[in-house]
C-alpha cells in the first residue's frame, strides 16, 4: 500500500510542469504559476522557471510576491546547460538581467522541437538570440545595472548567432562569413570566451576566413585558460597530435581530465580510450569503464558500444584466467 502511494505522488509531481504549462497558456496564471514553481522545487525543472518568466512577461503579468520572484530567479540561475553562465562569477546578480537572460535562454529552448511546440513559441531561435543581443548591448551602453553581466549576455548571444549562421539553422540563412564576423565581434567587443573557441575553429579549417593554424591554437589556448571545457579538449587533442615538449603533454593530460570530469562528452570518450589502451595515461580498465559510462549516459553511442565491448573483454579474460588457475592446480 505504501509503495502505491509513493508511486502516485511521484506521478503527480511529474504532472506539475505540464499542468502548470497548460494553465498558463490558457491565461490561468494564478493556477498555473504555483504548479510551475512547485515543478522547479520538487523536480528541479529549469524549464519551469524560464517558462514562468517568459509567459508572464509576454502577457504583461508581473509577479508581486517575492517568494514567486525568488523561485523564478532560482530556477533561471540553476539553468547552466542552456545559459552557459558557468564562466561568470559564482554569485552573479541575475535579478538585474533576468529579462535578458530569459531571451537568451529562449533561443536555446526554440531549438528543441518539444519545447517549441509545448510553449507555443512564436519566433525562431535566431530571433531570440538577436533580441537578447540587441537589448543587452543597448542596456550596457546606457551604463545602468550590471554592465558586466549585460556584456556577457550580449557576447554569448552573438556567439550563438554565429553558430546558427555557420550551420544555416533555426531561422538563419547559412552564411559562414557572417558567422565568422559574429564570433569576431563577440570576442573583440564583449570578450566572449566561447566565441574565441568558435573563431579558432574557423581559423583552423578556413570557415568564412583564411586558414591560420597558429592563430587558431592561440585562441584555443586562450579560451581553455578562461575555463571553457570544449576548448580544453581541443587544446589537448592538438598537443597529442603535434610535436610538443613533455611539459606540454602533461598540460594536455591535465586539461583533458579537467574537461572530462566536468562532463564534456568528447573528453570523456577520449580519456576512456586512453585509459583502455594505456596511451599517455597508465592502462586502467576501471577508469576506462567509468569514463565510457559517463559519456554513454549523456547519449554518446560510441562510448556505450565500446564500454560494453571492454566490459565483455574483461569478463572473458577473467574467466580464462580462472580456467588456467584451475588447470594448474
Amino acid at each position: 500500500m505504501g509503495q502505491s502511494t509513493s508511486a502516485e505522488e511521484e506521478h503527480q509531481e511529474k504532472d506539475f510542469y505540464k499542468k502548470g504549462l497548460t494553465s498558463c497558456l490558457h491565461g490561468k496564471y494564478a493556477k498555473g504559476l504555483p504548479l510551475l514553481l512547485r515543478s522547479f522545487y520538487e523536480e528541479r525543472s529549469a524549464e519551469s522557471g524560464i517558462f514562468s518568466y517568459h509567459i508572464l512577461n509576454e502577457n504583461g503579468v508581473v509577479p508581486d510576491d517575492m517568494n514567486t520572484k525568488n523561485a523564478i530567479f532560482d530556477s533561471l540561475k540553476s539553468n547552466g546547460d542552456f545559459g552557459r553562465f558557468s564562466l561568470l562569477s559564482s554569485d552573479p546578480d541575475f535579478e538585474s538581467i533576468v529579462d535578458l537572460y530569459t531571451l537568451f535562454a529562449l533561443g536555446f529552448m526554440a531549438r528543441i522541437p518539444r519545447i517549441f511546440n509545448e510553449w507555443s513559441l512564436k519566433e525562431s531561435a535566431t530571433y531570440y538570440f538577436e533580441k537578447a543581443f540587441s537589448e543587452s548591448r543597448k542596456r550596457s551602453q546606457s551604463l545602468i545595472g550590471d554592465v558586466g553581466l549585460q556584456y556577457a549576455v550580449a557576447g554569448l548571444s552573438k556567439a550563438e548567432l554565429g553558430l546558427l549562421y555557420e550551420k544555416g539553422l533555426y531561422g538563419a540563412e547559412k552564411d559562414v562569413k557572417r558567422a565568422f564576423g559574429c564570433y569576431n565581434d563577440a570576442l573583440a567587443d564583449f570578450g566572449c570566451v566561447i566565441a574565441a573557441s568558435h573563431k579558432a575553429w574557423c581559423l583552423e579549417f578556413g570557415i568564412g576566413t583564411e586558414k591560420n593554424a597558429e592563430r587558431a591554437f592561440e585562441l584555443y589556448r586562450y579560451s581553455a585558460g578562461k575555463g571553457y571545457n570544449p576548448a580544453k579538449t581541443i587544446v589537448a587533442q592538438r598537443i597529442f597530435d603535434g610535436n610538443f615538449k613533455p611539459e606540454e603533454i602533461e598540460l594536455a593530460m591535465t586539461l583533458l581530465k579537467e574537461s572530462a570530469d566536468v562532463g564534456h562528452i568528447t573528453a570523456q570518450y577520449q580519456i576512456a580510450k586512453m585509459y583502455e589502451t594505456g596511451d599517455r595515461f597508465p592502462q586502467d580498465y576501471d577508469e576506462a569503464l567509468k569514463y565510457y559510462k559517463l559519456a554513454a549516459e549523456r547519449g554518446f553511442a560510441p562510448a556505450k558500444n565500446e564500454g560494453a565491448d571492454l566490459a565483455e573483454r574483461i569478463k572473458f579474460e577473467q574467466e580464462n584466467a580462472q580456467k588456467e588457475t584451475c588447470c594448474v592446480q
